[in-house]
Order: C-alpha cells, then sequence, then structure tokens
C-alpha cells in the first residue's frame, strides 16, 4: 500500500534499504532546477481508527528526528485501505513521555498533489 503510493508520486527512485538503514524507504525525487532531492519514509501500519494524530515510540521518533534527511512519515490502516502523512520535525518534540504525539494529514488527492509538490520543489524544503 505505501510503495504503491510512493509509485504514485513518480519518484525518480525508490530504494527499499538491505540493511534496514532505519527507514523503510529512500525516495528521489527530480526538483525544478534539475538536482535530486532525498527524502527517508518511515511506515506505520495499524488495524485500528486513525485520527488525525498517531502515537509514535520516542526513541523511534528521535531516530527519525535526528537524521540529517527529510523524513516522512506513512501512516497505513489496512483494514480501512487509507494513508495519512506528516514530517518527521525535531522541533515538535515537546516533552519527554514515552510516546510521540504526531499530528497526520488523510492522503487525498489534493494532499497527494501538495506532497510532490513540495518533494520536487528547488527552493529550501520547509516543513
Amino acid at each position: 500500500m505505501a510503495e504503491l503510493f510512493l509509485q504514485e508520486l513518480k519518484p525518480e527512485t525508490i530504494i527499499r534499504p538491505k540493511p534496514d538503514l532505519g527507514v523503510d524507504f529512500l525516495v528521489t525525487f527530480r526538483n525544478t532546477k534539475g538536482g535530486i532531492n532525498s527524502f527517508g519514509v518511515e511506515v506505520k501500519s495499524t488495524q485500528q481508527d486513525v485520527q488525525l494524530s498517531f502515537g509514535i515510540d520516542r526513541k523511534i521518533y528521535d531516530r527519525l528526528a535526528y537524521s540529517n534527511t527529510l523524513i516522512l512519515l506513512l501512516i497505513a490502516n489496512v483494514k480501512q485501505n487509507k494513508l495519512y502523512f506528516a514530517w518527521i520535525d525535531k522541533s515538535r518534540r515537546h516533552s519527554q513521555t514515552a510516546t510521540v504525539m504526531i499530528r497526520l494529514t488523510p492522503i487525498n488527492d489534493m494532499t497527494k498533489t501538495e506532497l510532490r509538490r513540495k518533494m520536487t520543489a528547488s527552493e529550501e524544503f520547509g516543513q
């Protein structure tokens, strides 16, 4: 489900790292000035109803947030066949709790177009 979604974004490459590098996929997009933008993608699956926030273990969050690659978090509700996304951002870390709550955006045609636009932008990427 997540890999098919990534393919719909039309990246230059989708790599599933072996051995595990700490993310599920590495994706690259040609930007509007001919350069390459690279992103890590972490996928979490659930059968629970997904609200507009999702809890992720602090250790996993810290590993992703303190990487030097921008990380896209994809949440797959496998029961309802729905996807949600969020950008992992170290500035969102507010407390020392064991779980970090992340605000999610449901993926639809509009958000998919906006996500692709951001991933192919030539200017500095802002979350």
